[in-house]
């Protein structure tokens, strides 16, 4: 039985990283519909009057009260189309088990059933956004090929659905495992979505996801 484990966890590793590649290719249509613009988080006013990316939210197809697409769920918005994803299910990881599973939204995404009054909708997938956690800055035009955009969920640790790693979408449509062998990310993360998440907890989460290398263990 672990044997049989390990085989179907290999197996939807390499479909989540199928799913990341194709965001990667929506991601870059939509860039060439908007002036090399990448899809735009929404903001929020901060206490000292900075205004921010919800880089906790960064999971959220729509804003928070489930009406206009934000993040990633621009992608579902196409010109012609009406989606630069061939389907939803793209947005949804088979190795999640958490609180977000695409049959939870599905109805809705597909436009035939309602979407759960005044909420947001998820996905699996964590976007790094056009304002970057890390140097607090716009992401520079063009994006160096090295860019990480997409990671798994960070929201809180049942989001992380690989738990010992992730997969990692870059600018160029590549994507690699990150092996994260000490589950430094998934211990960072809060057990509960928070209400304010520290302001430096997603800076320094894409700097371990940036760094290439695996996590030093500090038990």
């Amino acid at each position: 039985m672990p044997t049989l484990a390990r085989v179907r966890e290999a197996a939807e590793r390499v479909q989540c990283a199928s799913n990341l590649r194709q965001i990667g290719c929506a991601l870059i249509d939509y860039g060439d519909d908007h002036r090399d613009r990448l899809p735009s988080l929404e903001v929020v006013q901060t206490s000292d009057l900075t205004v921010s990316p919800k880089f906790a939210e960064a999971m959220a197809l729509t804003n928070q009260q489930g009406a206009g697409a934000d993040g990633l769920g621009r992608l579902l918005l196409g010109p012609t189309s009406g989606s630069y994803l061939s389907t939803p299910a793209v947005l949804y990881c088979p190795c999640h088990r958490g609180d977000h599973p695409f049959e939870r939204y599905e109805r809705a995404l597909m436009k035939v059933g309602p979407r759960e009054p005044g909420k947001a909708i998820y996905c699996n997938y964590h976007y790094r956004g056009t304002f970057d956690p890390v140097t607090r800055r716009h992401l520079p035009r063009p994006l160096a090929p090295d860019t990480i955009l997409v990671v798994d969920g960070l929201r809180t640790r049942s989001d992380f659905s690989h738990v010992d790693g992730t997969n990692r979408l870059k600018a160029d449509c590549s994507v690699d495992w990150y092996a994260d062998t000490a589950n430094a990310i998934y211990r960072a993360l809060p057990v509960v979505p928070p209400i304010d998440a520290p302001p430096d907890l997603f800076s320094e989460l894409w700097k371990l996801i940036d760094s290439g290398g695996r996590p030093r263990d500090d038990s």
